[in-house]
Formats: structure tokens, sequence, C-alpha cells
């Protein structure tokens, strides 16, 4: 676990840093996603509770340019 929130802060350093002078590059947390289907990947459900989280995100940034 450990492992895995270093990694996750390490991507986040390096968004935040990017973002600085990029203003096309974003973040999106899904948060945690806890996998039902086999080995740890989602199954149909899952993808689309993702797919209903992340489309208000793109919809807000394509109305923000």
């Amino acid at each position: 676990m450990m492992i895995i929130i270093c990694y996750a802060n390490h991507i986040i350093s390096a968004i935040v840093q990017f973002a600085a002078t990029d203003k096309k590059v974003h973040h999106f947390d899904f948060g945690i996603i806890d996998a039902n289907a086999s080995d740890w990947h989602q199954d149909l459900k899952e993808h689309q509770q993702m797919a209903d989280a992340l489309f208000p995100f793109i919809r807000k940034l394509k109305n923000c340019r």
C-alpha cells in the first residue's frame, strides 16, 4: 500500500509541476475504486460509474474554453 501512495504522490507532484506552465494539463481523481471484477479490473458496471464521474469533469473543461 505504501508503494501505491508514494507513486500517487509522485504523479500528483508531476501534474502540479506541469500544470503550472501548461493549462492543458489536468488531473481527475476517481478516488478509491473497489474493483469487483476479475483480477482487480473493473467490470462493466464499474466502468459506467467511472464514466459517469468523469463526464461532468470533461464537460466543465470544454465549457471553460
